[in-house]
């Protein structure tokens, strides 16, 4: 079969059988559909690896190891260490690639040793007038049956909005940030990269990296390395005013939130109960609330605000809450903890 072929049909079973429209992960996919052709010069891989397709070459059939089980199997393994630096969908990419790109080799009148070390060939089907040749009206219309399915699985994957999976290569903005964040948030770390200004200091920022903690509208809360949250985005009250807004994809995630009511305890003692590393969000109503002072900052995201008879938190942190209110008396309050692992 022809590159595109294999390309189209890869991108096409990835699409649907991992049921993602990321346009990063159908990229993968397409590149690893391109694997089992190293054991080919002529072929668009083997020209990329020429040692490794020469060496091939001289000592194997084309469609031999390459085109094998085994030969999957050892690329799974290879990949795996992506799990614990990406998302799953990245490794289960290459593999269906790299399967699917020899496996539809099979349909062939060559067909494949699929069941390499042992030299039989796998060609399907049994009818031979029914098997397939390079290039023929046969091969073009499975590629565009390929082309088909791979765009109705991006628009049903992407809820009719194929623009909405591309997003992230198109529309470098914290709008397609947070429909990242939204859509894979739950599960894995998203990352903005964020060129723009500090819109109280006007300080440049160049390609600086936040990690996503939340939404807010259009806007995004990115956590920086110091653990600063600032609002990023285009609005009037954001922190940092981005002109553009990269994102990536990062690490697995496992996030857990408990809901608390705390009432008639201390601040300090109610903490003790609450998990070290959560984001707090919700309200209390303190005794002798007037006396607190709170003078948000106009730099940084303000994740503890004032409210009638207590205070409003959006993504707080225990530490902070304690060294402003430590001392306070909880009367009553509703604030959901969400620790991210």
């Amino acid at each position: 079969m022809m590159s595109i072929t294999h390309i189209t049909i890869a991108t096409a079973g990835a699409a649907m059988a991992l049921g993602t429209a990321d346009p990063w992960v159908l990229l993968t996919a397409a590149v690893a559909s391109q694997i089992p052709d190293i054991d080919s010069t002529q072929s668009i891989a083997g020209r990329m690896v020429y040692p490794i397709a020469s060496w091939l070459e001289n000592r194997y059939p084309h469609r031999g190891p390459t085109h094998s089980f085994l030969s999957t199997m050892i690329v799974g393994c290879a990949a795996l260490p992506l799990i614990k630096y990406f998302h799953w969908h990245f490794w289960a990419a290459i593999v269906l690639g790299q399967f699917l790109g020899w496996f539809s080799d099979s349909f062939t009148k060559m067909g494949v040793q699929a069941f390499w070390p042992d030299d039989a060939w796998l060609v399907i089907p049994g009818n031979p007038r029914s098997r397939l040749d390079t290039k023929s009206a046969a091969e073009y219309w499975i590629m565009a049956t390929s082309m088909v399915l791979l765009v109705v699985s991006v628009n049903i994957t992407s809820t009719g909005g194929v623009s909405e999976a591309f997003a992230s290569l198109i529309f470098q903005n914290s709008e397609s940030a947070a429909q990242q964040f939204q859509k894979y948030g739950s599960e894995q770390r998203i990352y903005a990269i964020v060129t723009g200004t500090n819109s109280a200091t006007g300080a440049a920022i160049e390609s600086v990296e936040y990690e996503v903690i939340d939404t807010i509208g259009l806007n995004v809360l990115g956590e920086a390395s110091d653990g600063t949250i600032y609002k990023i985005g285009e609005s009037s009250d954001v922190q940092i005013n981005a002109r553009k807004v990269k994102t990536r994809q990062g690490e697995p995630l496992v996030i857990s939130s408990q809901q608390f009511n705390p009432e008639e305890i201390p601040v300090e003692e109610w903490l003790t109960l609450v998990p070290r590393d959560a984001y707090l969000s919700g309200s209390l109503i303190l005794d002798d609330a007037g006396e607190l002072r709170i003078n948000p900052p106009i730099d940084r995201y303000p994740t503890i605000t004032a409210s009638a008879g207590g205070v409003l938190l959006s993504n707080a942190k225990a530490a902070d809450l304690y060294k402003l209110a430590g001392e306070f008396w909880i009367l009553s309050g509703n604030v959901i903890a969400k620790v991210r692992i």
